[in-house]
């Protein structure tokens, strides 16, 4: 039976998905047949990226962040049952979608649901170890998520072992469970930008967003006041298809969406400072493209307010918090910030996928 694989992504703000474009053309290289499964803005960004494939469309998540960060806890606390109700949806259509397409290997970009006992299947995950700031919740909340986890033949893990890991606390085991450290396969950094030598403008300042509501919005609205009283030249990457008219109509700011790959590649090369959340996805982009950054973590996200603290006390990137960010301040501290070159390299992604591959 020849291979065909389906590619699941969760639609959790786009990163997943971006990050997910290098497999997906490092597969179709290897002329193997792909359905790509998603929803929401994910599903269209990869529907742009690959229109010649075919695609199914997943139950979504849903998921509404708190507007205050005190609130984060109890707002996905609340919405755990449809998280776990959601999880048992789209395992039941997984198995409908292998019987309809044939399947013979699933891979998961971070929907839990996507895995069967029929088939091999791959999680794709760079948060092994969920972070709270409370030990106890934090044991409770990852007992919770290894016993996820330990449902897929392999976990790969999109970050280097060990000392070489640029989130340790993360991505590398701290509780001990063997049925998830037996999974566990480090496939490198992955980011499907490419450095260019592009003449960089010295004026643009590219602001790239993402994730969940209301959060998306609160952050694009403290930016678009604080662009009104700096000069410089600003591009929006809004991040959703939502179109909701933006009031605030500047000489210096230009406004899209959503970008592909090509052009939001040059966007970035070009521009001389980033500004965009602490999202993993985000980060591995900018290591990539070595773009200095303001990053700023959604408030409540124990993962990306990890990432933020730091990747500022590793001065690779200039952080504040959402509530505190005064951009003009922002953009003059950044400077004084160094990227480290951090290596890229498809081999370790290759060697899991063709070992993936030859599983039966």
């Amino acid at each position: 039976m020849p291979t065909k694989i389906l590619y699941a992504v969760l639609n959790w703000g786009l990163g997943h998905a971006s990050r997910s474009i290098p497999i997906i053309q490092s597969l179709l290289k290897k002329n193997i047949e792909l359905v790509i499964a998603s929803d929401g803005e994910a599903l269209v960004l990869l529907q742009k990226e690959f229109p010649s494939l075919t695609f199914e469309v997943l139950p979504s998540y849903n998921v509404q962040y708190a507007e205050n960060a005190k609130n984060f806890d109890k707002a996905i606390f609340f919405q755990l049952g449809k998280f776990g109700k959601t999880i048992k949806e789209e395992n039941k259509l997984t198995d409908l979608l292998i019987r309809k397409h044939n399947l013979t290997h699933l891979i998961s970009d971070n929907r839990y649901g996507v895995y069967s006992k029929t088939i091999p299947s791959t999680i794709i995950c760079h948060q092994i170890n969920l972070q709270h700031k409370i030990v106890f919740v934090k044991k409770q909340i990852n007992k919770v998520h290894f016993s996820l986890l330990k449902k897929f033949t392999e976990i790969w893990v999109p970050d280097f072992e060990d000392k070489m890991a640029i989130a340790p606390n993360i991505s590398n085991l701290e509780f001990k469970n063997k049925s998830i450290a037996s999974k566990l396969k480090y496939i490198g950094l992955l980011s499907r930008m490419e450095k260019n030598k592009l003449e960089l403008n010295q004026n643009i300042v590219s602001i790239i967003l993402s994730g969940p509501e209301p959060q998306r919005t609160i952050l694009e609205d403290k930016l678009l006041v604080e662009i009104s009283t700096i000069s410089e030249n600003f591009v929006l990457v809004r991040g959703t298809e939502i179109s909701e008219k933006i009031h605030l109509e500047k000489p210096n700011l230009k406004v899209y969406s959503l970008l592909k790959t090509a052009e939001l590649n040059k966007l970035i090369n070009q521009s001389k400072i980033v500004i965009c959340r602490a999202g993993y996805s985000s980060i591995m982009d900018l290591l990539k493209l070595e773009k200095p950054a303001i990053i700023i973590p959604t408030p409540g996200q124990t993962e990306q307010e990890y990432l933020a603290t730091h990747l500022q006390n590793k001065n690779w990137f200039y952080s504040s918090l959402q509530e505190k960010l005064i951009l003009k301040k922002a953009l003059q501290e950044s400077q004084n910030y160094t990227l480290p070159k951090k290596h890229f390299s498809e081999e370790e992604l290759e060697k899991k996928i063709a070992n993936f591959l030859s599983l039966q």
